[in-house]
């Protein structure tokens, strides 16, 4: 039997450039945690006499909650210091519950099937993204899609192996499925529970993380390095930096609690990330970009 791969392989981690959102017209998100959104509808046609033989999506996972207690565990830290001590502004004190609800929220949500709820999952946002994204492959490649079932071909679905790159690709298959129902007697491996069956390859998605790798070395080597250290610390001390941090941190605390963080006095650690914590104003001020 003659395998056609229809390759979705949904990663884990990039960074994004800048880019408008459409969710709020004229308005421009530069966080990599804006959701995203379908831009245009229509393609060129194919030239004269071009025949499709293999079709592939890269994703990153949908939407998704926080991946762990480190940014919010941080924030509320901070919080809740300041309150003690009557160093919050009316806008920080409104921003404990806020914070409360993201905390909470990131311990609801629900994971996919079999997976534990918690930090890290999709949201029913980042389902839909993929959905989508899988519909529209389906429209777009509707010849190549037709060939595989008048060929006897297989389709195939491979993940990094994260629970949320697998219910990315489960979602992701509903949609393909849903726009081309004719695939479903063609897949690789059967539907196990009406989710298509997603093959766990960190080998390939993870060949950065190849320990055994020259590259590899190279990186850790660069990633733990002095002068790297250096770098950052030259970045936060850049007036622009301390500005712009002082800025944010205002509208939250009063001068004491932000010289606190200035001077030394003040610094948080994280109660789950052991490499995490709040030394400085620009630390502290990340915390609440970040969340």
């Amino acid at each position: 039997m003659r395998t056609r791969t229809l390759s979705l392989i949904t990663a884990l981690s990039c960074t994004l450039a800048p880019a408008p959102a459409l969710a709020s017209e004229g308005a421009t998100y530069y966080s990599t945690k804006q959701h995203y959104q379908p831009q245009g509808s229509s393609y060129a046609e194919a030239p004269s006499g071009f025949h499709q033989i293999y079709t592939s999506t890269v994703d990153r996972h949908g939407s998704r909650g926080l991946s762990s207690f480190k940014y919010d565990d941080l924030a509320q830290q901070m919080l809740e210091y300041a309150q003690q001590r009557d160093q919050l502004t009316e806008l920080g004190t409104k921003l404990i519950p806020q914070v409360e609800a993201m905390i909470a929220v990131n311990r609801e949500l629900s994971g996919g099937p079999g997976q534990e709820a918690g930090y890290g999952n999709l949201t029913e946002v980042g389902r839909e993204e993929l959905r989508g994204i899988g519909k529209r492959n389906a429209q777009r490649n509707a010849e190549l899609l037709g060939s595989i079932a008048a060929e006897d071909l297989k389709v195939s679905f491979t993940s990094s192996g994260e629970d949320r790159a697998n219910d990315s690709g489960w979602n992701f298959g509903e949609g393909l499925l849903e726009q081309s129902p004719s695939l479903a007697t063609h897949l690789d491996d059967d539907t196990k529970d009406g989710h298509v069956n997603i093959a766990a390859r960190p080998d390939l998605m993870y060949a950065h993380k190849d320990k055994n790798a020259a590259s590899y070395q190279r990186y850790t080597e660069w990633k733990d390095s002095q002068a790297l250290q250096e770098k950052v610390q030259q970045a936060y001390a850049k007036p622009e930096s301390q500005q712009a941090a002082r800025s944010l941190l205002a509208k939250i605390f009063t001068p004491e609690f932000i010289n606190g963080l200035a001077d030394g006095s003040v610094r948080f650690s994280a109660r789950e990330k052991d490499d995490k914590s709040v030394e400085g104003i620009v630390d502290a001020a990340l915390q609440f970009y970040n969340l």
